[in-house]
């Protein structure tokens, strides 16, 4: 099992990949047949879930960090995708491109950025639109976060 801070890797670094996402920012988003506000992430969802992904690598770090790189090279791919189609107003397949992002993402321990993709691929299903689109700058943060920590934690690992 990969301890929660490894020798040598600063405490701050694997704390911090496990700190609640921040909260995402709430607007009206009207659902079908009423207006709803879209729900913040659940503030005990962690950006990088760090031992959950290595432990599904069984405790491989090499193979985590090769898996984790292609994941970081392909998702602003699979993101672009997802604003193509939701400027398109085709929900139902931004709803399903949502739930490709979603289950690479939780794959890969980006449990807020799967978090924020099961809302987008939610209101896709339901043809929301708005809501659609009111979530894809909470997607794009969560992408960011994440790889900030991941380069992180590969920093830390190579010294």
């Amino acid at each position: 099992m990969f301890p929660k801070n490894p020798p040598g890797e600063p405490a701050a670094v694997t704390d911090h990949c496990m700190a609640p996402a921040p909260a995402s920012i709430s607007s009206e988003t009207p659902a079908p047949d009423q207006s709803a506000s879209t729900s913040p992430l659940e503030k005990t969802t962690p950006v990088f879930d760090i031992d959950d992904f290595v432990r599904r690598m069984m405790g491989n770090e090499g193979l985590a960090r090769r898996i984790i790189a292609s994941f970081l090279d392909d998702c602003p791919k699979q993101i672009e995708k997802l604003k193509t189609l939701a400027a398109r107003e085709e929900t139902l397949a931004a709803g399903k491109q949502a739930h490709t992002i979603k289950g690479a993402a939780k794959n890969v321990g980006g449990m807020a950025l799967g978090a924020v993709a099961s809302e987008i691929e939610q209101a896709g299903k339901a043809g929301n639109l708005t809501a659609v689109l009111a979530r894809l700058p909470e997607l794009d943060l969560q992408f960011s976060q994440l790889k900030e920590l991941v380069e992180r934690w590969n920093a830390s690992s190579s010294r």
